[in-house]
């Protein structure tokens, strides 16, 4: 159950979408010009955007967006949308990009900002898909700017059926992401699965040999054999400060599957009761 003030918050959004399509949202600011404050020496001047609505007391706020999956989509469409605390009323929309800071001057008060972070179809008369949403309810009335960074995360049908992001026939205003969305793989790192199959990950001999080097310097992650299974191996191991015979499993020449990959991999090993060097065979 969210939070009653998130109950029917966006509706507002939902109708004026109805009324005059998806776009509204991305629509230019109906209002005053930016005004421009400068900062330090070098750095471009920041464009300050009056939501206030009129001569009143007023205070800045500095709104930036976090979202988990920036790192790889940084430069999606964000729209934030200012509205009174209690969620009633309509609010105003305010389209940007993420990683982009919003300068705003709003009258003082206690506010309701959402954060709509979207993807946007690529074909025609496909909804945008809602990749992540959040809020915030800061009380704006300080003489400094308000430093507000909302954090974002995957919506559910239910989360936006209850903030009233639907249409007039109950569907939902955007398309939802799926819930697990497959990893992407690096560019040239998919093979042909066959007809009908699954594509597969190719490692290149060079990356192979390696990982086959890594796993063979890696700690063994076997455990040890239980009691009166098959024979031990027959390598020295080093337990601290104690050397003593290796209590993992023998496979392949009385050696264990760590053994084996260290001697492949060129690392000196000793037999136990010897204590002569085991040579590589082919």
């Amino acid at each position: 159950m969210v939070e009653p003030f998130l109950v029917g918050a966006l509706i507002w959004l939902a109708k004026e979408v109805g009324s005059r399509g998806i776009g509204m949202i991305f629509d230019e600011f109906d209002g005053p010009a930016p005004v421009l404050e400068q900062q330090g020496a070098g750095l471009p001047p920041i464009k300050r955007y009056d939501l206030s609505g009129g001569a009143r007391l007023t205070s800045d706020a500095d709104v930036t967006v976090q979202y988990v999956a920036s790192l790889t989509m940084t430069r999606l469409p964000v729209v934030l949308t200012f509205q009174d605390a209690d969620g009633s009323g309509k609010g105003e929309p305010f389209p940007m990009v993420l990683t982009d800071t919003a300068h705003v001057t709003l009258r003082r008060g206690h506010y309701l900002i959402t954060a709509l972070v979207l993807r946007l179809p690529t074909e025609s008369g496909v909804k945008p898909t809602l990749r992540a949403i959040g809020w915030q309810r800061p009380w704006i009335a300080g003489n400094s700017a308000e430093q507000l960074k909302i954090t974002t995360s995957a919506p559910t049908a239910k989360l936006v059926k209850e903030l009233g992001l639907v249409g007039s026939d109950g569907k939902p205003l955007f398309t939802l992401p799926p819930k697990n969305p497959p990893r992407a793989l690096p560019s040239g790192s998919l093979g042909a699965g066959g007809t009908g199959g699954a594509a597969r990950a190719r490692v290149t001999p060079l990356r192979s040999e390696s990982l086959r080097r890594a796993l063979a310097d890696r700690p063994s992650r076997q455990s040890p054999p239980p009691l009166g299974s098959r024979e031990k191996c027959k390598a020295k191991a080093r337990s601290g400060q104690h050397v003593q015979r290796c209590v993992f499993t023998a496979t392949a020449g009385g050696l264990c599957l760590m053994h084996n990959s260290q001697l492949r991999s060129g690392r000196a090993v000793y037999w136990f009761d010897t204590g002569l060097r085991i040579r590589r065979t082919e």
